[in-house]
């Protein structure tokens, strides 16, 4: 039975880079016009039943969905929004998968965690690092992977994996 689900939401290197035009195209003064291709992912993580809460699906999920984004997509920077409530979320992403907090909006009451793939100087180490300390930490549930247009901005592709506990 599925028990949750990780997301990702793509989107381009910074949304409020003054070199990405208001219609998602490059703007003329772009002075690296390659840089156009969508390399952050916000993470949006659901375990639904409490029963299967603290047993490891969340942070083996969203690891295998990291893996899968560095080695397919080219992410270079994941990022979570998590109320600062949430002390569980908070853990998982501090503690257990080493994001780091990069904002803070104190009228939503949200910190935002960040977690960075290499440097721009090591881009292929940098990932394969990132890559062998994520793998660590993924066991052997059963994992489906699916990806699908996001119909809502007509330019997203959302992924998601599904865990299952096996009996």
């Amino acid at each position: 039975a599925m028990v949750g689900d990780v997301n990702l939401f793509l989107s381009d290197i910074d949304d409020d880079d003054d070199n990405v035009a208001a219609n998602n195209t490059v703007a003329p003064n772009n002075p690296h016009p390659q840089n156009t291709k969508k390399t952050n992912a916000e993470i949006d993580i659901m375990i639904a039943d409490d029963r299967h809460r603290k047993k490891g699906l969340g942070s083996e999920a969203t690891r295998l969905m990291m893996i899968y984004a560095m080695e397919r997509l080219g992410i270079k920077r994941f990022f979570v929004k998590i109320k600062d409530s949430n002390d569980a979320s908070r853990h998982l992403f501090e503690t257990t998968l080493g994001f780091k907090e990069c904002n803070y909006a104190a009228c939503f009451r949200e910190v935002e965690l960040e977690y960075r793939v290499g440097d721009d100087d090591d881009d292929d180490g940098g990932r394969m690092a990132a890559i062998e300390e994520l793998c660590r930490g993924v066991g052997g549930r059963m994992v489906e992977l699916t990806s699908c247009q996001d119909g809502n901005d007509g330019g997203g592709e959302v992924i998601t994996v599904r865990t299952s506990e096996t009996v």
